[in-house]
């Protein structure tokens, strides 16, 4: 029911965007009956009695997704009815106050009140029976304006219950008798059983009807979290669309959902054909997250090569200011370009992924260990879940943690449980989470994992001190890393170049041997492992006048 204070409240705005985006999810849903003809005609060549089960089933779901596309497609005209008598009658309301007698006043409640001190005659005239008169009609004004909203309102949620089908489009007692649910807790291996034990066709349903969920849990194989989180940027690229359209240009949020779409965009040129049969960089994660809340960085990750059936695995683990934003990681070298330049210096048979799979923090944040400890939970989960998918003989697995994303690295290997990896490399990290090596659980497949640190000399983390933020320095000798590797010398422009872009340049020392550590090899020493930082011209770090963004 509407009452008068929501009624003077109300701004049609908000149910015209749920009309758009009733409209935005019924398009959706032929998207994804149309995704499900194709899946049906790849399997044409399925000969028997079980490859007949599985057509007729997937059909029957492209029946069930059109259908509720349909049934969607009713619910915007009603909602933009209902929209256009609410305001109606809220004009309605507010033209009968304004009309009326100034000695006639509405509460909050909408109880109308003759607002004399002695209940006799009005100062304008008025005998007290017309001042109650005109109350009497002023309120019969409001109390009918009010119905007139409520019914409109009740008319339109009347429609939604009688238009939206279960499960926003699909019924699933129809396909099926009662899919299990998905697991609760995010024990990836509980995850795995579960989806190994779903039938083909259950599988494929929960594909297109919890596409957000799939692509985003741990234990899903990678494939599948592929084909589910490209559904689900297809849907949050509407979304932000809408959101540009929502607020002026050049507002924060506009700006936020610009930069979320070049993002989006940079994401797809990876991706590429999901359907070529050379597919080799997979969508493990994504998330836009709602682009009003400025603290939302949005997430993902990105694999360059299958998780599932790689010999070897890495995972970075960006630093500072790694926002989903045009350019990925904010650096002039983007995230993107690592992942795969990590694979190609691992060579072989390799996944090398990118994870911004936390909210990392920028200058502000970055002198705290909250994003880092806020990442713990999801890395444990995301390396525990590469575990439970991998099939065939265990793959070598290798975190690597970027500056800032050193400590988060450093934080969750030192955490109860530690990390499920056969290495991990700290790379001009902002600390090792811990005061020795000895105090982290690196769980290889095989036993204890090895424990490698690697920085510049031109590195100003190591030079200003910032490699002792969030535990003991992983280069140095009272941390006890298993080796402390070969970067060179970090020589280069500026004085950030041996902090960030000196890591990941194609041939360098630092790549070959980063690369070797993600194949399971031994990666050179440091020859000068204690060389001091050489004098630079302002690093601008933390608290300098003149910080710029260097990639923490």
């Amino acid at each position: 029911m509407v009452d008068y204070a929501q009624l003077k409240e109300f701004d049609r705005g908000e149910l015209d965007a749920i009309a758009d985006a009733w409209t935005d999810q019924a398009s959706n849903l032929r998207d994804r009956a149309d995704a499900v003809g194709e899946q049906i005609s790849a399997l044409s060549g399925w000969e028997g009695e079980a490859g007949e089960a599985a057509r007729s089933g997937l059909e029957k779901l492209r029946n069930l997704l059109n259908d509720a596309a349909d049934e969607i497609d009713k619910l915007p005209p009603k909602i933009t009815d209902a929209a256009d008598t609410i305001d109606e009658a809220k004009r309605e309301a507010a033209s009968a106050v304004d009309g009326a007698d100034k000695e006639l006043e509405v509460g909050a409640d909408g109880v109308v009140r003759i607002n004399t001190v002695s209940g006799g005659p009005s100062s304008t005239g008025m005998s007290t029976d017309s001042q109650e008169n005109a109350r009497d009609t002023l309120q019969g004004e409001i109390d009918d304006a009010v119905r007139k909203a409520t019914e409109a309102d009740e008319d339109g949620a009347s429609a939604v219950r009688k238009h939206l089908p279960a499960q926003i489009g699909v019924d699933m007692t129809e396909v099926g008798d009662g899919i299990p649910p998905i697991p609760t807790g995010k024990d990836p291996a509980k995850v795995n059983k579960w989806w190994n034990g779903l039938s083909p066709l259950e599988k494929e349903t929960l594909l297109f009807t919890d596409s957000a969920a799939l692509g985003n849990l741990d234990g899903i194989p990678a494939e599948v979290r592929d084909r589910a989180n490209r559904f689900v940027l297809d849907e949050h690229r509407a979304i932000l669309e809408q959101r540009q359209e929502q607020y002026p240009e050049g507002s924060e949020v506009w700006q936020r959902s610009q930069d979320r779409l070049d993002a989006i965009k940079d994401l797809e040129s990876e991706l590429g054909d999901p359907h070529a049969a050379d597919q080799e960089v997979y969508l493990l994660a994504f998330d836009a997250q709602d682009v009003r809340d400025g603290e939302n960085l949005g997430r993902f990750a990105l694999s360059y090569g299958n998780p599932d059936t790689a010999d070897n695995v890495s995972t970075a683990v960006p630093g500072m200011n790694s926002a989903m934003n045009g350019d990925i990681g904010g650096n002039e070298d983007a995230w993107l370009e690592r992942g795969e330049r990590l694979q190609g210096a691992a060579g072989g048979n390799t996944a090398s992924i990118v994870w911004f799979g936390y909210d990392a923090p920028d200058w502000v944040g970055v002198t705290s260990d909250e994003s880092a400890r806020s990442a713990v939970g999801d890395l444990q989960e995301f390396q525990s879940g590469l575990r439970a998918t991998h099939e065939g003989p265990a793959s070598h697995n290798t975190v690597i943690g970027h500056s800032y994303g050193g400590a988060a690295l450093g934080l969750t290997a030192a955490h109860e449980d530690g990390i499920d990896a056969d290495s991990i490399a700290f790379v001009g990290a902002t600390g090792g989470g811990a005061e020795t090596a000895d105090q982290l659980d690196v769980n290889a497949a095989d036993g204890e994992g090895e424990v490698y640190s690697g920085r510049t000399d031109q590195d100003m983390v190591g030079g200003y001190g910032v490699d002792e933020w969030y535990g003991a320095d992983p280069n140095s000798e009272a941390y006890g890393a298993d080796r402390v590797f070969d970067t060179g010398s970090g020589d280069g422009d500026g004085p950030t170049y041996g902090h960030s872009p000196a890591y990941w340049e194609e041939g360098s020392t630092s790549l070959d041997n980063i690369g070797r550590i993600i194949a399971g090899e031994e990666p050179t020493a440091d020859p000068t492992p204690d060389m001091p930082y050489e004098d630079q011209p302002d690093p601008q770090i933390p608290n300098s006048p003149n910080r710029q963004d260097h990639g923490f």
